[in-house]
């Protein structure tokens, strides 16, 4: 075989350089080729990401499993306010006219003579539709967040941005932390008064007629509680500090209903 490094002007060491530097460019290559992509481990990653909540949405997102203990729990919460609490403002409302009966029964029977005990239960009947129309949202809401959510359970509503580009469509919240959260959640508290006082108003004048000094002790328990509720929900805690408040002002809404009933039950019975 002819020595083609002679003709080429290389000697036969710089030939077998040549040769060692190409095979060991070989065996670079080889080592750094694309390491396999393991299909199982990255649709585990992608599963992951959808199951996470967005730092671009801020919507924590919730297990079925959270959706299902959800809707059995607010269920039975809302069927408890709706159906059961009356009972209890029905007690208390008694206690208050066995105090003394012939302070209130001369007005009652007054009501019945007219058949405003009608009236009376006209405004109970009101006041059970208030009641749920203001808790059943709160069976829905468990399906889109949980009760660990904190000041994102004041929003009332979830918006979108409206975008051709569909990963712009993104649900949009209250802003809910430092002045602009406070400032939020003050008039959420607003708006939850809103959404009870029609029947605590119609209340104090039809239970006034028959427990003046009750109703007004009622009024001043009630007015607390909503004041208590806006201070708390709009301290920097936010929620959770509203419970107290809500407390007060469902406890003097009960009772108020309680008188009413106690009124119709007498002009029925």
């Amino acid at each position: 075989m002819e020595n083609w490094g002679g003709k080429l002007g290389m000697g036969d060491d710089e030939v077998t350089k040549d040769t060692s530097a190409t095979e060991s460019t070989l065996l670079i290559q080889k080592d750094v080729e694309a390491p396999a992509v393991n299909e199982e481990a990255a649709a585990t990653t992608e599963q992951e990401d959808t199951e996470t909540p967005s730092a671009i949405t801020a919507i924590p997102v919730i297990t079925q499993e959270d959706k299902d203990s959800g809707f059995r729990t607010m269920s039975i919460f809302t069927v408890v306010l709706v159906l059961v609490a009356p009972c209890i403002g029905f007690g208390l409302a008694y206690a208050i006219y066995v105090i003394s009966p012939s302070s209130y029964d001369a007005k009652i029977a007054a009501v019945k003579k007219q058949d405003m005990h009608w009236v009376f239960a006209a405004a109970v009947v009101v006041a059970r539709t208030v009641a749920f129309l203001n808790f059943y949202p709160m069976i829905l809401k468990s399906q889109v967040m949980s009760g660990k959510a904190g000041n994102l359970r004041a929003n009332m509503y979830i918006f979108k941005v409206l975008s051709p580009d569909a990963a712009l469509s993104l649900p949009v919240v209250l802003e809910d932390e430092g002045d602009l959260g406070r400032y939020n959640r003050a008039n959420r508290s607003l708006h939850h008064f809103t959404e009870n006082m029609g029947f605590f108003v119609v209340g104090l004048y039809l239970a006034g007629t028959c427990f003046p000094a009750p109703t007004f002790v009622l009024a001043c328990i009630f007015g607390l509680g909503r004041v208590v509720h806006q201070v708390g929900y709009s301290s920097e805690k936010g929620y959770g500090n509203h419970g107290a408040g809500f407390a007060l002002a469902q406890l003097a809404t009960l009772i108020l209903e309680g008188l009413l009933i106690l009124v119709a039950a007498k002009g029925f019975f």
